[in-house]
């Protein structure tokens, strides 16, 4: 079977984003239909799976590489998940909250099946960064490892991060789509307890503040950009707002963990999204 670093070999790159402002495209389905014709290699991140149809309006269906890091790795656990990626490739993004730490059971177990079992993923699985190798980005970009709640590099800044770094030679060119690094965010909140609005079109779950530094990985892209590295489609500007949630989602208003239930939810204080009826 081919490496990844063949599989990539003078072809042309596009990440694709889970900006909140990437689902305001979902009406005239153009930016959908330009990313499952796009000439190259379609990479998607986490929950950016196009499992609904209100998302495959936006952003399409097609996907050759998925990423996933520690959070979202066990979402292959799923069936209808790994039918996603029946040809596709699956990096693996080991960073975590605690780099001193191993990685926990759960993900160790999914990570043995995508290294061995063809019948999982077809063994096309790569992991992209060694802990070693984190611990060198966390001081290059201002990050504190192994601080509880402290931040730390987004799955869509490593992964653009170790494209440039390690295939800078061999692909052809990096794009970039859906991203704006964290400028925008959607006029959703997600719990009565907390005020943070979600900077992802999935409405990803928050404490309060947001977990990566923002203006350093933004600033790390414009570089890029600025220098040619990589080609940028920006779908407005980089201006930081909070844009109006449109409901999208309707009645997949939040992601369902082990731990949350509509009995801890109403528990733990009502969920409410504005715009939604429950």
């Amino acid at each position: 079977m081919e490496s990844f670093k063949e599989y990539i070999k003078d072809k042309r790159i596009l990440l694709v984003g889970n900006s909140v402002e990437i689902m305001n495209y979902r009406k005239e389905g153009k930016l959908a239909k330009w990313i499952d014709n796009f000439d190259g290699v379609v990479v998607r991140f986490g929950k950016g799976l196009p499992e609904i149809k209100v998302q495959q309006k936006a952003v399409g269906t097609r996907t050759d590489v998925w990423v996933g890091g520690t959070f979202r790795l066990p979402m292959l656990y799923k069936e209808s998940i790994r039918k996603l990626l029946t040809d596709s490739w699956v990096l693996f993004n080991k960073n975590r909250m605690y780099l001193d730490r191993m990685i926990n059971p759960k993900e160790k177990k999914v990570i043995k099946l995508c290294q061995t079992n063809p019948k999982f993923i077809n063994k096309k699985f790569e992991v992209m960064w060694t802990d070693k190798e984190l611990i060198k980005i966390y001081k290059e970009f201002g990050y504190i490892p192994n601080k509880p709640e402290s931040p730390r590099p987004s799955t869509g800044f490593l992964t653009l991060l170790w494209f440039h770094r390690t295939y800078f030679r061999h692909y052809k060119q990096l794009n970039l789509i859906g991203f704006d690094f964290f400028a925008k965010s959607a006029d959703a909140v997600r719990h009565e307890d907390t005020y943070a609005k979600p900077f992802s079109w999935h409405l990803p779950i928050t404490k309060g503040a947001l977990p990566h530094l923002a203006s350093v990985e933004r600033s790390f892209a414009m570089f890029l950009e600025e220098n040619k590295f990589i080609r940028w489609h920006k779908l407005s500007d980089l201006k930081e707002e909070s844009l109006k949630y449109s409901n999208y989602l309707k009645e997949k208003v939040w992601e369902k963990t082990e731990w949350e239930t509509p009995e801890t939810i109403e528990k733990g204080g009502k969920l409410f999204v504005k715009g939604h009826k429950k």
